[in-house]
């Protein structure tokens, strides 16, 4: 078993990272076969020193330093302040996660920004209030509420 990164950028800056693990699998002829499954794919933009991070997997042990990596290159190379965290793809969080997002939260204070959550699951919202991370970020049903509250306005 091994995995690769697979990370591209578009012509606007847009960024996409996909993680994916490999397995060797041998088959009744000899022949050696890869199968591939995605553990995580992050993909953002920026509008208005805004960040947009849309994530697809499970935040975890095995994929929160790719995600605080990502997301701390991101927020550097396009001068954003606040971070908009879509969570409508992703179905299991762990405290490693949560430990990415108190992180990403005291960078953007630095900055004067905010965090905003998007989309997030039944079960993901419950692990945000057992945390306690309820209190720190604000929860929108889409995006474009998310977005219209970090620019100033206040949709939810």
């Amino acid at each position: 078993m091994f995995e690769s990164v697979l990370f591209c950028r578009d012509k606007r800056g847009h960024g996409r990272i996909c993680r994916t693990k490999h397995q060797k699998i041998k088959t009744k002829s000899g022949i050696v076969e890869v199968e591939r499954r995605k553990i995580m794919e992050i993909t953002w933009k920026t509008l208005d020193h805004i960040l947009m991070v849309k994530i697809c997997g499970d935040i975890d042990h095995h994929t929160c330093e790719m995600l605080r990596q990502q997301v701390d290159q991101a927020l550097e190379s396009t001068n954003s302040r606040s971070i908009l965290f879509s969570f409508a793809q992703v179905s299991f969080m762990d405290s490693s996660g949560i430990g990415v997002l108190i992180g990403r939260y005291k960078l953007v204070q630095r900055l004067g920004g905010k965090i905003a959550v998007a989309c997030p699951s039944d079960r993901v919202r419950e692990i945000f209030r057992l945390s306690a991370l309820d209190k720190l970020f604000p929860f929108f049903e889409t995006e474009e509420a998310a977005l219209a509250d970090l620019k100033g306005g206040n949709q939810k």
